[in-house]
């Protein structure tokens, strides 16, 4: 059966932040608008609870333990057996040739995986980076680095891509573009996933324009390039709408 995350959908949904900038939906969808620098900027916070702590600083001890570990049996092989009389130069040649032919390594070799205890203690974990590019060649090459970095869970993977894609593609119109369709085709979506009460909590709440903005769209002489995915935004959201005006009576 075909299941799709809520929280995912709603990570698509919610605005990126352009509020505060003075830019709304149909300015966002014109080629020649300026995005401001700080919309480049990725800025990321989640609540690591201490069950998430507990498991990530699980996780980094248990790589720890078994990296050191491994390098165990090649030191050992290295000292000679315990009360054994040290073997005479002639006889020690041979001895000497095979090991030379299997070299043992050094533990300084051996890369180790350091403890990130300060990333695992429970509380708000904020993340800001101001040139993700060089994180990384591409978004998941940058989210990679971030979630090793801040030992971010992976419930909170998911809307970190979504903002580290925001970051990267808002100052280029096409991609721009498709994130745009991708956020609208989320919005009409929510009301076929998510119940009634959680489109009006977990989405309107927070985008109390929304409804405006969508018609501002749709408007024939702004040519939007994906309008006609907004009608069935406008449905979803109106389900909301009615489900809110039902509470206030």
């Amino acid at each position: 059966m075909f299941t799709v995350s809520q929280d995912r959908l709603l990570a698509l949904a919610h605005s990126w932040g352009t509020k505060e900038h003075g830019l709304d939906l149909l300015q966002l969808a014109d080629e020649n608008v300026h995005i401001p620098e700080k919309l480049s900027v990725l800025n990321f916070q989640f609540y690591r609870t201490a069950s998430l702590a507990t498991s990530a600083a699980d996780a980094t001890t248990s790589e720890t333990t078994c990296a050191s570990q491994s390098t165990s049996p090649t030191i050992a092989s290295a000292k000679p057996p315990t009360g054994t009389a040290p073997e005479t130069s002639s006889s020690s040649s041979p001895t000497k040739q095979r090991r030379s032919s299997h070299p043992v390594a050094s533990v300084s070799a051996i890369p180790a995986i350091p403890a990130t205890t300060k990333a695992t203690s429970e509380g708000m974990v904020v993340i800001h980076a101001n040139n993700i590019r060089r994180l990384g060649t591409s978004d998941y090459d940058i989210l990679a680095h971030l979630v090793k970095e801040h030992q971010v869970p992976e419930e909170h993977q998911f809307p970190l891509l979504n903002r580290i894609r925001v970051a990267t593609g808002i100052n280029v119109a096409q991609r721009r573009r498709q994130l745009l369709t991708i956020r609208i085709l989320a919005i009409a979506v929510i009301s076929h996933v998510l119940p009634e009460g959680d489109v009006v909590d977990k989405f309107l709440a927070f985008e109390p324009e929304i409804i405006q903005s969508l018609t501002e769209l749709i408007h024939p002489d702004h040519k939007t390039p994906f309008v006609s995915a907004i009608p069935y935004s406008l449905s979803s959201v109106s389900v909301g709408i009615r489900t809110k005006e039902r509470r206030v009576r």
